[in-house]
């Protein structure tokens, strides 16, 4: 938050769930580990406006019903917690096997706005829907915003994805990473990687370019943290 004040940052980026360490690590549910996060993400949640005037975006794990699921947010000082959009596409492999922990949302895909940008989520493994970038484009959207976590050795792959995602768009693209040592990066609108953060460097703050609208040449500068 410090970081974030010194830097006039205008929109702060966490991880998915960045205030537990991962649930998915487990193939197994443990009722009393999910709860802990629950609140854990509820404690932090009351800190949220010690960051402002900036705005702060992550995903978090709430209890919808009988179900489970890993939610984007984004807070703001003039709206609070607003919830976005729940997590539509989950993994199963060793260090997600997020299944076992919430469930699969049915895809709903909205934009938000966030300073005079548009922007939107695509949590994790939804990185990978072509089709909600598509729609994310027709709708205007400026900023993508992409938290996750994903392990170092897979990160080519990801980073390939996210500049297609910003190319294809034609907009900015950030994604802050919980994984150790996997790392978070900042991308333009050419899909060409601008910043980057890991372990010795876990905040990176940028004056950046992002297009008002649909139309890529109105411009306006303004600063992005990730993680």
């Amino acid at each position: 938050m410090a970081h974030a004040r010194s830097n006039a940052t205008e929109l702060v980026l966490l991880p998915e769930m960045p205030f537990y360490p991962w649930l998915a690590l487990s193939p197994s549910f443990n009722p009393r580990s999910w709860q802990e996060a629950v609140d854990a993400h509820d404690r932090w949640e009351r800190h949220f406006p010690e960051i402002s005037p900036a705005a702060l975006a992550a995903t978090r794990p709430v209890d919808f019903g009988n179900g489970r699921n890993d939610e984007a947010f984004l807070w703001d000082g003039r709206h609070g917690v607003r919830s976005i959009h729940a997590k539509s596409k989950l993994e199963n492999r060793e260090g997600a096997w997020e299944s076992a922990w919430y469930v699969s949302s049915p895809a709903d895909f909205t934009p938000v706005e966030v300073a005079t940008s548009v922007a939107a989520f695509l949590i994790g493994a939804e990185l990978f829907d072509t089709g909600a970038g598509g729609q994310y484009a027709r709708d205007g959207v400026t900023l993508l915003l992409v938290p996750r976590s994903t392990p170092e050795a897979e990160s080519d792959r990801w980073l390939r994805a996210a500049s297609d995602a910003a190319r294809r768009g034609r907009c900015v693209l950030a994604s802050s990473n919980c994984a150790t040592g996997g790392g978070g990066w900042l991308i333009d609108p050419q899909g060409k990687l601008v910043a980057s953060t890991n372990e010795s460097q876990p905040f990176v703050t940028l004056d950046l370019a992002i297009p008002r609208s649909p139309q890529p040449t109105c411009t306006r500068n303004e600063s992005h943290m990730f993680g």
